[in-house]
């Protein structure tokens, strides 16, 4: 599945804007969070003393 019909169905009807977003918010493109999970890697993220920090 491409990336559009995704954030499509999370309100972004253009892919730039939920590739950037998703970088924003996950500091991984669509395509490496995907393979992340596809790969059993789930990356998390906390907010520690008020910064972020990954949680493998």
């Amino acid at each position: 599945m491409s990336i559009l019909p995704v954030g499509e169905q999370v309100g972004y009807p253009d892919s730039n804007n939920f590739s950037t977003a998703c970088k924003r918010e996950y500091k991984l493109s669509p395509k490496h969070y995907r393979q992340s999970l596809f790969l059993g890697i789930l990356v998390h993220q906390t907010k520690v003393l008020g910064s972020e920090a990954k949680v493998y």
